[in-house]
C-alpha cells in the first residue's frame, strides 16, 4: 500500500469511520496497530510496520511520544513527565511532538486542553490513529490529530486540524513543536529572496522586553550558513532561531539517522510570527523542530488543516560536523507539498 502525499489528500482518514475507539471492548485491531501503556500512560497507540515505530499518547496531550527506525527514538521525553496527568503538571510539561497555536510573538491564551489533555483516540483503518482534543474555553479552538504510517516504507502522513468551536471569530496560525533527542544538527534551507539581512533571524527581546526576531543578528557558535542552509549544532544556551524558509521542510540529523518533516508552504499567506515559517529552539537537553503554517481566520464551525509528511532516513556512517550534515541534504527526497 503507497500512500499519496499530496496535501489535498492527505486528510482522507479524516472523514472514514472510526473501527476502533477509547472503549472499545475489541481486543483485535486492524494492520499496523497495537494499543497498550507506554511509559506510565495506558492507551498509547502504536503504528508498527516492522521497521519504523510511531506512538501517540492520548493522555499525553495526543502528543506523539516515539518515533523511531530500527529501536532508536528520534524524539525527546524527560523522564520525569512520564505517566504524568494534566492535574499533575498544571499545565507545564513538554516531549515529543505536539501542535500548538500561535503566534509566539503575540502571546496565546491559556490553553491546557490542547497542551496536555486528555484527547480522545479512534483507529480509522489500519496503520493510523486519530486524536481529539476537547473544545478549549481558553483559546476556543479543538485540535484533531492523524497520524498515518505508510507500512511498505515507513513515512508517516500527519494531518494537523484546527476548529473554531467558539461562538466568535479567531485568528491562530499552527505551530509545530516537535522535540528530538539533543546533541544534534538542525537543517533549514533559506529563502534567496529572504526579508532577512541574514536570510534568518535570532529571537531576543527589545528595549520593552518583547521578543522579536532580528534578521541582522551576530550568528552564535552553534550556527553555521553552509550552501543556503542554515545549520544549528543543537546543544548550548537556550536560544531560538527562525527562517522566512519556502522550501517546505526542515531537517534534523543525529548520528547515523535524518529525519525530515515536510509541510506546505503558502506563499501568499501571512507568516505572523516574525515572517518565520519555520524555526528551531535548542538546549542543552533538547532540539525542538518548529514548522509554522500561515495565520487564518476561522469565523465560527470552520477548520483549517495543515498537513505534514515525516521520513526517517538512515545514514551509513555518523555525522559529527555542521559541514556532514549539509552535505546529507542531498540524500533528502523533493517535498511532496511542491
Amino acid at each position: 500500500m503507497r500512500i499519496n502525499w499530496h496535501p489535498l489528500l492527505t486528510a482522507f482518514a479524516l472523514t472514514a469511520p472510526g473501527l476502533f475507539s477509547a472503549g472499545s471492548a475489541e481486543s483485535t485491531y486492524p494492520a499496523g496497530v497495537e494499543v497498550k501503556d507506554y511509559s506510565g500512560w495506558k492507551n498509547a497507540v502504536q503504528l508498527d510496520n516492522g521497521e519504523v515505530l510511531a506512538v501517540a499518547v492520548p493522555g499525553a496531550g495526543g502528543r506523539l511520544l516515539r518515533y523511531q527506525l530500527h529501536g532508536e527514538n528520534i524524539l525527546y521525553l524527560d523522564p520525569a513527565l512520564a505517566g504524568k496527568t494534566l492535574a499533575e503538571l498544571k499545565g507545564g510539561g513538554h516531549g515529543g511532538h505536539q501542535i500548538d497555536i500561535g503566534p509566539e510573538l503575540r502571546g496565546m491564551p491559556p490553553h491546557p486542553d490542547l497542551w496536555w489533555g486528555d484527547y480522545t483516540w479512534h483507529i480509522p483503518g489500519p496503520y493510523s490513529v486519530r486524536l481529539t482534543s476537547k473544545p478549549d474555553p481558553g483559546a476556543g479552538v479543538q485540535i484533531t490529530k492523524e497520524f498515518v504510517l505508510d507500512p511498505d516504507d515507513g513515512d508517516l502522513g500527519v494531518t494537523q486540524t484546527i476548529k473554531n468551536t467558539s461562538r466568535e471569530t479567531v485568528k491562530y496560525c499552527l505551530w509545530d513543536r516537535t522535540l528530538c533527542a539533543g546533541d544534534g544538527f538542525a537543517i533549514i534551507p533559506l529563502n534567496r529572496n529572504s526579508r532577512f539581512a541574514n536570510k534568518w533571524a535570532l529571537r531576543v527581546k527589545d528595549a520593552e522586553g518583547k521578543w522579536q526576531y532580528d534578521g541582522n543578528a551576530t550568528a552564535p557558535r552553534e550556527v553555521k550558513v553552509i550552501k543556503n542552509h542554515l545549520v544549528v549544532k543543537c546543544n548550548g544556551p537556550a536560544t531560538k532561531l527562525g527562517a522566512d524558509s519556502a522550501e517546505g521542510w526542515i531537517a534534523y540529523v543525529r548520528g547515523k539517522l535524518i529525519y525530515v518533516k515536510y509541510f506546505p508552504y503558502y506563499g501568499g499567506g501571512v507568516y505572523t510570527d516574525g515572517g518565520c515559517s519555520a524555526e528551531i529552539y535548542f538546549n542543552e537537553r533538547f532540539a525542538e523542530l518548529e514548522p509554522l503554517s500561515p495565520e487564518v481566520e476561522l469565523n465560527p464551525g470552520d477548520s483549517f488543516v495543515f498537513p505534514e509528511k515525516w521520513v526517517l532516513i538512515e545514514l551509513d556512517e555518523v555525522v559529527n560536523t555542521a559541514e556532514e550534515a549539509q552535505r546529507v541534504v542531498r540524500k533528502i527526497p523533493p517535498s511532496p507539498f511542491k
